[in-house]
């Protein structure tokens, strides 16, 4: 590339990785959204997660394009093809991750007893070790920190024993109380979300290491 060529690229690729940023937080809102129509049985904020989840779909499109008309136009090499394929892979995972929040979302109005979601106890910390592990993604690509990435691994297995507590108790509270079966189901499918949000954000972490390293390996 020559110099002028290599300073536009430069930048362009620059404001993609501000819009997957923006991308990011915009996760973030749905997941405190989603949990919270959960928690308080709101349509409102179920219909404002969905209405997130539409702009989410939105960057990923307008991401994707960017990237493939970047790669088209310049035809970069090395650590810059690395980064660009790696933004491709990471914004899937995001759309993958609202997909989930959204899923919590449109569970929450199918709940038919009041406050059935005390039933997952530790709910709060399950939301919490999720944030951490959105924050640490979203300042592991910003930063392009390795530490961060470790950090995510951790917390990570934080949300992986809290579910398998949830679940252990609400198959229970389900088979001693018979009333709580059809919420109890809807309520396992909010946990395998939230399971699953997790290791969508575990994958960016990964796919950041390997922007960063080269390496497959290396996360565990």
């Amino acid at each position: 590339m020559s110099e002028l060529t290599r300073t536009v690229f430069a930048e362009e690729l620059h404001a993609l990785e501000q819009d997957l940023l923006w991308m990011g937080s915009v996760i973030e809102q749905m997941l405190h959204k989603a949990l919270e129509a959960l928690t308080t049985q709101s349509v409102t904020l179920a219909e404002e997660t969905r209405r997130l989840d539409g702009i989410v779909d939105e960057y990923k499109l307008n991401i994707e394009n960017k990237c493939l008309n970047l790669l088209a136009r310049q035809q970069p090499m090395a650590r810059d093809l690395r980064t660009i394929t790696t933004l491709i892979k990471i914004i899937a995972d995001f759309e993958r991750a609202g997909d989930y929040a959204a899923e919590i979302a449109e569970t929450s109005t199918r709940l038919t007893i009041p406050g059935s979601s005390r039933y997952l106890t530790e709910l709060p910390q399950l939301e919490q070790a999720l944030k951490r592990m959105l924050r640490e993604v979203l300042g592991a690509f910003a930063n392009r920190s390795l530490e961060q990435t470790f950090r995510v691994m951790r917390y990570e297995e934080q949300v992986d024993q809290r579910y398998a507590t949830m679940r252990a108790q609400l198959v229970e509270t389900m088979r001693t109380n018979p009333a709580m079966v059809a919420d109890g189901v809807s309520l396992l499918m909010v946990l395998h979300a939230l399971e699953r949000l997790a290791d969508h954000l575990t994958n960016i972490g990964k796919r950041i290491y390997y922007m960063e390293t080269g390496a497959l390996h290396g996360l565990q």
